[in-house]
C-alpha cells in the first residue's frame, strides 16, 4: 500500500508544476490554502475509497490527504522502532566488569536445579549504609541483594511498596533492611550462575595479587564517580549474575542473557558506602517486561528511609541498561552513596585496620620479662625508668600496694613499637590503644599484638666468668683456642640475619707492655636492622695477664 501511494505523490506534483509554470510561489501558495479548504473534506473521502481499490490517486486540485500520512508516519515510526529494538539485541556496547567466577576465587550460589534460590553469610566487617549497620547479606538468583531482613521475591510487581505486611514491616524496620537491586527480574536460575566475594583490607591474606587489582579499580571507580575527596576504599563486596535467563523463557538455551554485576565499596573509616551497577549485557525480549524489571535502592530502619528508583524501572528499557547511560553517564554504569555525610571517625573500623595490617613476624616475646615486683626492677640494672634510645620493648606498670605487677586489661603495660617518648609512639602504639580500648570494645585484638607480660619467664641476672686466651665453643661443641688479631665474625645466622662480632687486640701486662696473647676487647651484635648492642674494654687494658 505505501509503495503504491508514493508513486501518485509524485505525479500530483510533477502535474502540479507543469501546469502552473508561470505562476509565483507566493500565488501558489495561496491557491494552494483556497483549494485546500475547499476540498479538504472531498480529498479525505476520495483518498480512502482509493485506497480501498488499490488505485493510485490523480486528482490535481486535491493535497495529500492527512489521514493518509499520519498512517505513513505512524507505520514508519513502528518499523524505525522495531529496527532500533532488534539492533540493540544484536549489539551491546557494555563495560568491563570486575573479576568475577572460579579464576577470582569467587563463592557460588548452590541452586541444585531450583528455579529460584538464595544465601546469606555474614560479611567479614559491618555495612554501614544510611545510618544503618548491617551484619547479614542476602543473595538471590533474581538479581538483588537484601541485608540483615531476608526478602524472597520474584518479580517487582509495585516497586519497593507493599514488600510487608505490617508485622513483617515492624520486624523490618527494628532490625534494619535494605535491598539494592541492580535488575531485579524474574529470573530461572537453572541456567544462569550467581559468584559473590568478599575483599577486607583488615584481614591479614588481602595482599593476594586479585585483591589488589580489586581494590586499585574501586578506588579509581569512587575517584571518577564521587565529589568526595581523601577516600580510601578497603572494603568491596562484588555480587556477579551470569548469562540469567527469563523464568518464562520457552526456550532457555537459545534465549539472550543477562550479565550484571553489583559491586559494593566503602571506607569505613569515614563512613562512606557507595553501590556501583555494572552491566555486560542486557539481552531480553521486551515482552518479559510484563511480569516487571527494577533497579534501585531501598532502606529502611529505626532512623532512616531512602529509596530510590531507576528510570527505566518497569520499562521496555529498562531491559536494555547497557546499551544507555546511567545516573553518571556513562553506558552500562550507574554509581550512588548509600551514606550522609558524618564527622564521627569510625573507630571500630580504625582498629580492625590497624591490626589486620600490624606485622605479626615481629617476635615482642623475645624481649626481656618485665620483673614482678618494683624491688626486682631497683636490682635488675636492664630496666630502666626511661630513655627514649631505646626503639622498642616491653613496658611495665606496678600496682602501689603490693607493689606487684599489673596484668590486667586496661591498667598493664603492653608492649611498645616505639618508646613513649619516640616520636613514633603516638602513631603506632597510643592510637590504636585508644581506638581499640577507648573508643571501640576490641582490647582483645590490641593485646594480641601487643602482648602483656605476666613476668612468668623472668630471670634475674647473675654473674658470668671467662679465663684465658680467647676460648670458643662453636654451636656444634667443639672447643678452639683462637689467637689471630684483628677483627672477626664469630656468628651468623639465616632467616633471623643475626650478626656477632669480636675484635681481638693484644694483652697487656702491669706495665702497660704489649705481650704474645690475645684477648677479646670488643663485642658487637645486631639482629636484621636492629640497634646494634657494643660492649669494649676501656682503653687502658692494663693488667690482662695475671
Amino acid at each position: 500500500r505505501e509503495k503504491k501511494t508514493s508513486p501518485a505523490a509524485d505525479s500530483i506534483a510533477a502535474t502540479g508544476s507543469a501546469l502552473l509554470p508561470t505562476t509565483p510561489s507566493h500565488e501558489l501558495s495561496r491557491r494552494s490554502a483556497v483549494v485546500s479548504r475547499h476540498v479538504v473534506g472531498r480529498c479525505r473521502t476520495q483518498q480512502l475509497e482509493e485506497v480501498r481499490k488499490k488505485e493510485p490517486l490523480l486528482h490535481r486540485d486535491c493535497p495529500v490527504g492527512r489521514p493518509h500520512a499520519t498512517r505513513m508516519r505512524r507505520t514508519v515510526v513502528r518499523l524505525v522502532t522495531l529496527l532500533l529494538l532488534a539492533s540493540s539485541c544484536q549489539t551491546e556496547a557494555g563495560v568491563k566488569l570486575y573479576p568475577y567466577g572460579d579464576d577470582a576465587g569467587d563463592n557460588k550460589l548452590e541452586c541444585d536445579g531450583r528455579k529460584t534460590c538464595s544465601t546469606g553469610f555474614a560479611p567479614t566487617a559491618p555495612l554501614h549504609i544510611f545510618k544503618q549497620t548491617f551484619t547479614k547479606i542476602n543473595i538471590y538468583s533474581n538479581g538483588y541483594v537484601t541485608m540483615n531482613t531476608p526478602y524472597d521475591g520474584r518479580q517487582p510487581k509495585r516497586g519497593f511498596r507493599g514488600m510487608f505486611d505490617r508485622n513483617k514491616m515492624a520486624a523490618a524496620v527494628s532490625k534494619g533492611f535494605a535491598m539494592i537491586a541492580p535488575l531485579w527480574t524474574d529470573n530461572d536460575a537453572r541456567y544462569g550462575s550467581v559468584f559473590y566475594n568478599v575483599y577486607d583490607k583488615a584481614l591479614r591474606d588481602y595482599e593476594w595479587q586479585n585483591d589488589t587489582v580489586i581494590f586499585a579499580r574501586a578506588q579509581r571507580d569512587v575517584n571518577f564517580h564521587s565529589s568526595h575527596t581523601n577516600v580510601d576504599v578497603s572494603y568491596v563486596g562484588v555480587v556477579t549474575w551470569v548469562g540469567m535467563v527469563p523464568r518464562m523463557s520457552y526456550n532457555p538455551l537459545l534465549d539472550q542473557p543477562n550479565t550484571f554485576q553489583l559491586v559494593l565499596i566503602q571506607d569505613p573509616a569515614k563512613w562512606l558506602t557507595f553501590a556501583l551497577f555494572l552491566y555486560k549485557e542486557t539481552r531480553w525480549n521486551t515482552v518479559v517486561t510484563l511480569r516487571g524489571n527494577l533497579a534501585g535502592y531501598h532502606v529502611i530502619g529505626p532512623d532512616v528511609s531512602k529509596t530510590y528508583l531507576g528510570p527505566f524501572s518497569f520499562k521496555p528499557l529498562g531491559l536494555r541498561l547497557a546499551t544507555k547511560a546511567g545516573n553518571r553517564r556513562r553506558v552500562g554504569e550507574s554509581f550512588y552513596r548509600l551514606s550522609d555525610l558524618s564527622h564521627e571517625p569510625n573507630y571500630d573500623h580504625m582498629c580492625r585496620l590497624w591490626y589486620g595490617r600490624e606485622d605479626t613476624t615481629d617476635t615482642f616475646d623475645e624481649t626481656l620479662a618485665c620483673p614482678c615486683n618494683r624491688a626486682t626492677v631497683k636490682a635488675d640494672a636492664r630496666w630502666r625508668p626511661d630513655g627514649i634510645q631505646y626503639p622498642d620493648g616491653k613496658t611495665c606498670f606496678y600496682e602501689r600496694m603490693p607493689s606487684k605487677l599489673a596484668t590486667q586489661d586496661g591498667s598493664a603495660g603492653p608492649t611498645f613499637r616505639h618508646h613513649p617518648r619516640h616520636y613514633n609512639h603516638n602513631r603506632t602504639d597510643w592510637e590504636p590503644h585508644y581506638w581499640c580500648c577507648v573508643k571501640s570494645h576490641n582490647c582483645d585484638k590490641f593485646y594480641e599484638v601487643r602482648p602483656i607480660d605476666t613476668c612468668d619467664s623472668y630471670m634475674a641476672p647473675y654473674i658470668a666468668w671467662m679465663v684465658g686466651d680467647p676460648h670458643i665453643c662453636t654451636l656444634d661443641g667443639f672447643r678452639y683456642t683462637f689467637n689471630g688479631l684483628g677483627e672477626f665474625t664469630l656468628l651468623t645466622t639465616k632467616g633471623l640475619d643475626f650478626t656477632l662480632q669480636a675484635r681481638v687486640t693484644k694483652a697487656r701486662d702491669l706495665d702497660g707492655n704489649d705481650v704474645n696473647a690475645t684477648i677479646v676487647s670488643a663485642v658487637v651484635a645486631q639482629k636484621f636492622n636492629s640497634e646494634r648492642v657494643h660492649v669494649e674494654l676501656n682503653g687502658d687494658r692494663t693488667g690482662n695477664v695475671t
